[in-house]
């Protein structure tokens, strides 16, 4: 049997080792007690840190929590569940689990009009009127973004906060167009990229945050993708 928010084992008449199911309960009570997670992450992080927790953005378990209660546990996974609210430290906000993703509330209580969607699937659409001429900025908490090319414009990570960007581009449908890249940007052997010039071709892209510095590592992770 479970509990019904967290999945906690409950211990049953007779059974062996109910000293493990309790103290893993109690290990995950402790965890959560604070309703604090310390950031977005694409994917579970590759060192452990004791007492973090993040909310993961990308693949297997995207949207759910990793959390580390010890060095011997390693990271731990729980399952959002709907209604479920965390402040996330890099953000400075409230975040809440609306059953799909987590949405950040901007807006006074009560007045969800100023929702904004941040995490796995969240899209930056250019409507194909618009054109991307000037800034495309990357908002706080985005894992991915994709863009539609419109005119020529240029992308500024300076406002991501996530320590893993993924970056899909689709060209215009009648025309190439060009996408600058902002100069804190680190590409193999100093070669700044350029997206694919065949219409509605798509690139990948994948930025990663390096510690403490405002730069960021780009990964092309494929090029002139077709239909």
């Amino acid at each position: 049997m479970l509990t019904n928010n967290y999945g906690l084992d409950l211990m049953l008449p007779s059974q062996t080792n109910k000293d493990v199911v309790f103290n893993e309960a109690i290990t995950k009570i402790d965890s959560f007690c604070n309703f604090a997670v310390n950031s977005f992450e694409g994917n579970i992080p590759s060192s452990l840190n004791v007492g973090a927790m993040h909310i993961i953005c990308e693949g297997d378990h995207a949207m759910s929590i990793c959390y580390c209660p010890s060095e011997a546990a390693g990271w731990k996974i729980q399952k959002p569940k709907k209604g479920m609210v965390f402040f996330v430290r890099s953000e400075n906000k409230l975040f809440y689990f609306n059953g799909a993703q987590w949405e950040a509330v901007k807006a006074s209580e009560g007045d969800l009009s100023m929702i904004q969607t941040v995490g796995v699937g969240y899209e930056f659409i250019a409507p194909k009127t618009s054109s991307l001429a000037g800034h495309v900025n990357v908002l706080a908490g985005q894992c991915k973004l994709w863009l539609y090319m419109s005119g020529d414009g240029k992308l500024d990570l300076g406002s991501a906060t996530t320590n893993t960007l993924t970056v899909i581009i689709k060209q215009n449908h009648q025309k190439g167009c060009s996408l600058e890249f902002g100069g804190n940007i680190l590409w193999k052997d100093k070669k700044p990229f350029q997206i694919f010039q065949k219409v509605n071709a798509m690139d990948i892209i994948r930025f990663h945050k390096i510690s403490e510095t405002d730069h960021w590592i780009a990964e092309v992770v494929g090029q002139g993708y077709e239909y």
